[in-house]
């Protein structure tokens, strides 16, 4: 199973996640970074809007460029088109 990694960039610089997560599908990747996203988002919200979380793949190959100001808009797009992102 693809493993893929998250990289939190904000203010102060860069964090990335070593340990990476198992997923089958790439959109169960882009899910499991709007929850990350969304709840960084509830404890510091003021300070988030400028932060972005990206997702990679286990080689370091980009998959998804997450910008914390756009995760209410594409919410809404997923709850009105819930197939918007299947593979």
């Amino acid at each position: 199973m693809p493993r893929y990694y998250f990289v939190l960039r904000c203010d102060d610089g860069f964090a990335r996640d070593s340990e990476g997560i198992e997923c089958e599908q790439p959109s169960a990747a882009l899910f499991e970074a709007i929850q990350v996203a969304t709840e960084l988002r509830r404890h510091v919200e003021d300070r988030t809007r400028h932060w972005s979380l990206h997702v990679t793949t286990a080689h370091g190959g980009p998959l998804f460029h997450l910008r914390f100001a756009e995760i209410d808009s594409l919410v809404r797009k997923m709850q009105t088109n819930p197939t918007l992102f299947e593979d």
